[in-house]
């Protein structure tokens, strides 16, 4: 390796560096604008940071109690047929999947 090729190399490292530092440098600040948009955003509805944290606590709480509330006999059942209708459709798919592989 000529010391030509050693000079391009080590400026191309520099200048990968500097394209990955400035990549990281535009990210932060289109990070810092969009959460300053956000957050603008958030208070013009009334909308506080802990209430928006709870609301989606909440909401993921009050699913789980939905799901539990309709008793497992109901999950059962949607399992059954679930596993039923499988027995059915992953032979034909199986079938086609290997029909159009050997075509191709």
């Amino acid at each position: 390796m000529s010391d030509s090729d050693k000079q391009t190399g080590a400026a191309s490292r520099k200048s990968s560096a500097r394209r990955s530092y400035g990549s990281i440098i535009r990210t932060v600040l289109f990070l810092v604008l969009a959460s300053f948009l956000a957050g603008v955003l958030l208070d013009l509805i009334g909308m506080a940071p802990l209430e928006f944290w709870r609301g989606i606590v909440d909401g993921v709480r009050d699913f789980f109690a939905a799901l539990f509330s309709i008793g497992w006999g109901t999950i059962s059942l949607i399992l059954n047929y679930v596993i039923f209708g499988a027995l059915i459709v992953v032979p034909v798919w199986l079938v086609v999947f290997l029909l159009n592989r050997r075509k191709k």
